[in-house]
């Protein structure tokens, strides 16, 4: 499964990346990997091991994924009027089998960062729990837009909108 993320925000900046990868590229892997190593399984010499590797590997992505989220968060908090800052989250599943579903979730920032992250992570993560969108993927890419958002916007009051669709058969 693959998904979509646009972000808007304020000064004109824009942020687009289509069939972004999620959670199921480290299902593939593993699935090469066993199949890789089944013959040599049935022949008796054992496996290699790979889906202790491949847990190490997603486990190293999540963290990376988050810990640029968390950055991207810090790095805004650092900007001019940072207290104004304010981020919608659209969260939407589109299914082929099933009507669509979606949510949004608004996140202000407030006159103390000392809670940022806890505070972020129980206004948000509950609703990308539900949508199947907390992975490293989608916070790989939400962290990439806010840390250049940051970066580019000026004196102005922060905003920025994140649209965040994903797809599913089911």
């Amino acid at each position: 499964m693959a998904f979509n993320i646009h972000v808007l925000g304020t000064q004109g900046y824009r942020f687009t990346q289509e069939n972004c990868p999620d959670q199921d590229i480290f299902q593939a892997a593993s699935a090469i990997g066993k199949i890789k190593t089944a013959g040599r399984i049935a022949q008796g010499s054992g496996g290699s091991g790979g889906s202790n590797r491949m847990n190490g590997v997603q486990a190293i992505a999540q963290i990376q994924g988050f810990h640029l989220l968390a950055q991207g968060l810090s790095l805004l908090a650092l900007t001019t009027n940072s207290s104004r800052a304010k981020i919608h989250f659209n969260l939407r599943t589109e299914r082929t089998a099933w009507p669509d579903s979606g949510t949004t979730i608004q996140f202000n920032y407030s006159t103390n960062h000392a809670d940022l992250h806890a505070r972020f992570g129980r206004q948000v993560f509950p609703a990308l729990q539900e949508f199947d969108m907390n992975n490293y993927g989608v916070a790989l890419k939400m962290g990439a837009a806010i840390s250049a958002y940051s970066a580019a916007v000026r004196n102005e009051n922060p905003m920025l909108v994140i649209n965040i669709r994903n797809f599913s058969f089911l």
